[in-house]
């Protein structure tokens, strides 16, 4: 069923139809439009999208609720404990204060380049942009799946161009420096690990007595603690930090 009518009260036209979702009729109503030619051309465009199963119906639900939803029901599952971590303090600080009441229909590409852009004339790092970005558009990928959205606007953004910043690395006579002026000091043996074997904070964290060879002059990586310091990961976080080779105590 589908009628186009006018509006008694208001003098303006709308339609109705019907539509079928798993057995269930369900009807689609819009309203306030000037023209009967306006109303009948809105219902003709929804009935065709309705047959290419591309219809996607209105829908309040709003970033903030559906980032939600996504990442403690789908992305959870995924990904590593710390990841989840690091995705929440994403959705904490970057997201939910600037998109978190915005509803997601309201998402267009303007809203989306703002909001990158936003992001890049407050100083962020290229690689913080890139990763804030990256969950967004996978979150919004799953909204277009469930049908809350018609399309992801943040496949179609424009990133900052990178810049190439000079790495400063300290010599080896500021090394032995510091390893001089840190001596006797609680943490000298994690600063001393870190500067003679480039293994990472969580893998430090993460050493136990049996992991150290002193007859071979090895370390051996077989967990890292967590950054946030609740639970030990197995193994290291690449194959080159699997094992660390010759701890020289002279350097």
């Amino acid at each position: 069923m589908a009628s186009v009518y006018q509006n008694k009260k208001s003098k303006t036209w709308e339609f109705v139809f019907d539509r079928y979702v798993n057995g269930r009729r369900k009807q689609i109503r819009r309203r306030g439009f000037r023209t009967k030619r306006e109303a009948e051309g809105e219902m003709i465009r929804l009935q065709s999208e309705v047959r290419d199963e591309t219809y996607v119906g209105r829908s309040r639900k709003t970033v903030g609720e559906f980032m939600k939803y996504w990442l403690d029901n789908i992305r959870k599952l995924e990904c590593e404990e710390t990841s989840f971590y690091n995705y929440s303090l994403i959705l904490k600080n970057h997201i939910i204060p600037k998109w978190g009441i915005l509803k997601l229909q309201e998402l267009d590409l303007e809203t989306c380049q703002k909001f990158v852009n936003d992001m890049h004339e407050q100083g962020y790092a290229r690689n913080t942009i890139d990763r804030v970005c990256t969950m967004i558009k996978l979150a919004l990928d799953t909204a277009v799946d469930y049908k809350y959205m018609k399309e992801n606007c943040m496949r179609k953004i424009k990133s900052p161009k990178r810049q190439r910043r000079e790495m400063k690395v300290w010599t080896a006579e500021q090394a032995n420096h510091f390893l001089r002026c840190t001596a006797g000091r609680r943490f000298h043996c994690a600063y001393a690990l870190a500067l003679m074997t480039g293994m990472r904070q969580g893998e430090i964290l993460g050493l136990r007595w049996k992991d150290v060879h002193f007859d071979r002059k090895t370390i051996t990586v077989s967990q890292t603690l967590t950054h946030y310091g609740k639970s030990l990961k197995s193994g290291a976080k690449s194959r080159a930090g699997r094992e660390r080779s010759r701890f020289r105590s002279s350097l």
